[in-house]
């Protein structure tokens, strides 16, 4: 995303962390889940041509609840952002 698209994340309450590193992409929402290589971006959604080419593979119960704890470790560990952090590297 870009800082643009993180602010109105920010705006809206959402919840932003940064981790060093993590390229990983899991989205996790109610009873399903996708693993893959996708940004959530018009590009990495294939929304606008060129589209990246990208892979995504639907989650079972068994992995979901491996993924979710895998996550939330993750998550705990990240760095929390801020307005004044997107101000930064503007």
């Amino acid at each position: 995303l870009s800082t643009a698209g993180l602010s109105v994340l920010l705006k809206a309450g959402v919840k932003v962390r940064s981790a060093t590193g993590l390229h990983a992409k899991a989205y996790l929402a109610d009873d399903r889940g996708l693993v893959g290589s996708a940004n959530l971006t018009r590009t990495g959604l294939g929304l606008v041509e060129p589209a990246n080419l990208e892979l995504l593979v639907e989650l079972g119960k068994n992995e979901m609840a491996s993924v979710d704890s895998v996550m939330k470790r993750w998550w705990r560990d990240a760095d929390v952002v801020g307005p004044a952090d997107l101000a930064a590297v503007k």
